[in-house]
């Protein structure tokens, strides 16, 4: 049998193609990036909940304009609204 071993690292000649890269290493977030998606999500929630208010409310309105004129139209139908004395 052969001793034979893959030279590693400094002992390989640099001029080969197959000469192992570095890894390159992942951008970590900094405190700058990190602070742009806590602000664009905290608007994004904000916003949408600000938007189901105001469709939660707008109902609600539409609801009671829809009851007033239900309660108006029954009491102008003729009837003698009269209060006991």
């Amino acid at each position: 049998m052969s001793d034979s071993r893959a030279a590693t690292g400094f002992d390989r000649l640099p001029w080969l193609a197959d000469e192992p890269r570095a890894k390159a290493t992942p951008p970590k977030l900094g405190g700058r990036e990190l602070l742009g998606w806590a602000a664009a999500a905290v608007l994004l929630v904000g916003g949408a909940s600000f938007w189901l208010e105001a469709d939660v409310q707008a109902a609600t309105a539409r609801r009671i304009v829809a009851s007033c004129a239900l309660m108006a139209r029954a009491n102008c139908n003729g009837e003698a609204h009269v209060e006991a004395t």
